[in-house]
């Protein structure tokens, strides 16, 4: 999919408003089209972390869903696309474990219905902003819960690497000879939680997750003392033979 059927689509989607940011992956979505195009709109750009898909679980799980309805609708002889709106629909009106409601009446301020009647919304502000603070709290505190269980199953430690450290990076293409780690060394210009953007030599920055490097270590700045000497073969005389 290129840039111009992206933005298309986007068009379609933000029919109720602008989000403050759009997360995304690569591909067509760093194309300077498309930042142009979220630049005009006011629209902040996250990119998700290269060789990190659990950047984007949520949205991952929800492609592999959608996929799976319409495979099915296609193995049954259905409309794939009434199947995916009868789906999408269910989808929109089923409330969220995080904060008990549905997406659409996160959006709508009411329930829908075939034929919902109309509604008076509230112009409560105080009550309005107390009701929105609240959803933050408890999507943050699920999150919270969600990731201190992952760390768990994981064995994740807290990495102590901050900005302007030097790094060595996982090798992503490698065989059985390759070492673990590339052999040029980068510097940490940016951290933000797990996300880490590293420059080379040349200037050049990318982004990449904490758990993918360690600290590289200066071999002049190592204590020769620490390091044990080769252990040294001791000449061991020749037994003599008895006498001839």
């Amino acid at each position: 999919m290129d840039a111009q059927r992206v933005i298309k689509s986007m068009e379609a989607i933000f029919t109720y408003g602008l989000p403050e940011a759009l997360r995304s992956d690569n591909g067509p979505f760093a194309s300077k089209e498309f930042e142009g195009f979220l630049e005009y709109l006011g629209i902040r750009h996250k990119k998700g972390i290269p060789c990190w898909p659990q950047s984007n679980r949520e949205v991952e799980r929800a492609n592999e869903t959608i996929l799976k309805i319409v495979r099915i609708a296609r193995i049954e002889g259905k409309d794939w696309r009434k199947a995916l709106e009868n789906f999408l629909f269910q989808y929109r009106v089923t409330p969220y474990t995080v904060t008990g409601l549905s997406p659409a009446e996160l959006l709508m301020g009411r329930k829908l219905r075939d034929k919902p009647p109309p509604v008076e919304f509230s112009k409560d502000r105080a009550k309005e902003a107390y009701w929105q603070q609240l959803l933050r709290e408890r999507d943050a505190h699920v999150k919270l819960r969600q990731k201190e269980y992952a760390d768990r199953t994981r064995g994740a430690k807290q990495s102590d690497i901050q900005e302007g450290d030097k790094v060595l990076l996982k090798q992503t293409h490698k065989n059985k000879l390759s070492p673990n780690y590339e052999p040029e060394s980068y510097i940490v210009t940016q951290k933000d939680g797990n996300a880490v953007v590293l420059q080379d030599t040349n200037g050049n920055n990318k982004m990449h997750n904490i758990a993918h490097m360690k600290k590289f270590v200066d071999p002049g700045t190592v204590d020769k003392g620490q390091i044990d000497s080769q252990p040294r073969l001791v000449e061991q005389p020749d037994q003599q033979q008895g006498e001839m």
